[in-house]
């Protein structure tokens, strides 16, 4: 940001012992940041006046961060940072490497061709409940 970034994300990295298919991710992954957009998982920043005039980011329950990682690269540099944050690599292993990949292109694409977010969320989520929240003690 002292550079003149307008905002960045950090690199994607698996945490814990990697494996093949874990390191093969990272690069395909890093490779489609390159060009495309990086997901919001992999802690996106961006300076504040730049995030009111890119008009903040969308109210989705997913692909939210799409648009506005679209204009912030209109209105400047978009900077990865190398370190990276470490996501956690149970929902691959659970549902096996290639096959969860190859569902969340297919939910890319799915988005792409309009199907809304909210959809989609729910395919994504599938098979993996979000975790109960405490009952309100008041």
């Amino acid at each position: 940001m002292a550079s003149g970034a307008v905002g960045g994300y950090f690199a994607f990295h698996f945490s814990g012992n990697g494996c093949w298919q874990s390191r093969l991710l990272e690069r395909l992954i890093a490779w489609r940041n390159h060009f495309g957009v990086p997901y919001g998982d992999q802690g996106i920043f961006v300076e504040a006046s730049a995030y009111s005039a890119c008009g903040q980011h969308s109210p989705w329950p997913l692909f939210e961060e799409v648009e506005l990682v679209k204009q912030l690269r209109k209105l400047g540099r978009f900077e990865r940072i190398a370190q990276g944050l470490k996501a956690d690599p149970r929902r691959w292993q659970r549902d096996g490497w290639w096959r969860r990949s190859l569902h969340n292109r297919v939910l890319v694409l799915a988005y792409v061709l309009g199907v809304p977010a909210t959809y989609l969320a729910r395919r994504y989520n599938r098979g993996n409940p979000t975790p109960a929240l405490p009952a309100n003690k008041s």
